[in-house]
């Protein structure tokens, strides 16, 4: 069965809210969030998991797309969100945090959106989104 989580896209001041992955010298970036826990529904995994891994708050504006990855047994729900409050930084009481290691880090940052096809941004379809529709519309 697939495992289904749920991501956001936020943007604020031309800057997008990413998480940096360093695992084993490889560096790459996510969209903030996380897997759907027993219980929650799809918007209370999205905040909650934007919490834990950024400490920033935000409002779910809408569902945008979905992905599926057949090899990751995924399903990725992508929301645009509203930037509410809150810096940047890895919850101490995050799952993410306690995974942290020389060779494993998550850094969430803010990644100035006009500069994003220089990065690795993880699934691919969430960059070519991002570049069909922030940056090429600009």
């Amino acid at each position: 069965m697939s495992k289904t989580s749920c991501r956001g896209i936020i943007i604020k001041d031309n800057a997008i809210l990413l998480v940096k992955r360093v695992l084993y010298k490889k560096i790459f970036y996510v969209l903030p969030g996380g897997t759907v826990e027993e219980g929650e529904t799809f918007e209370e995994t999205l905040t909650r998991e934007v919490k834990e891994e950024t400490n920033c708050t935000v409002e779910i504006v809408e569902f945008l797309f979905q992905l599926n990855s057949k090899a990751a047994q995924r399903i990725s729900r992508i929301y645009l969100c509203n930037y509410i409050e809150g810096t940047p930084e890895l919850r101490k009481d995050s799952v993410e945090y306690d995974r942290q290691s020389k060779k494993n880090k998550y850094i969430p940052t803010w990644y100035p959106l006009m500069q994003i096809f220089k990065i690795n941004i993880l699934p691919k379809e969430v960059k070519d989104y991002l570049l069909q529709n922030y940056i090429l519309k600009v």
